[in-house]
């Protein structure tokens, strides 16, 4: 591995917590008051895509708590 490919994974893995925010805040959307359905549609896909770019457990485990939350308090964000 060299160094250019550490950061730049190093960098990705930090960018896909982008993805669980914009997937979770879709998840609390999808369901609620507000509901939306082309947030029901996309949610998964940002969501699979954080997980895709984690480490296996790690990523299930935040992706859990972060679908967990958002279910919490949905249309409320």
């Amino acid at each position: 591995m060299t160094i250019e490919s550490a950061v730049r994974e190093t960098g990705s893995e930090r960018a896909s917590f982008f993805w669980l925010i914009l997937g979770a805040l879709l998840t609390a959307f999808a369901n609620g008051q507000w509901t939306l359905a082309l947030a029901a549609w996309l949610a998964p896909v940002f969501l699979l895509r954080f997980v895709r770019r984690q480490k296996l457990v790690r990523g299930f485990l935040l992706g859990v708590v972060a679908v967990t939350l958002a279910s919490v308090f949905p249309g409320k964000v």
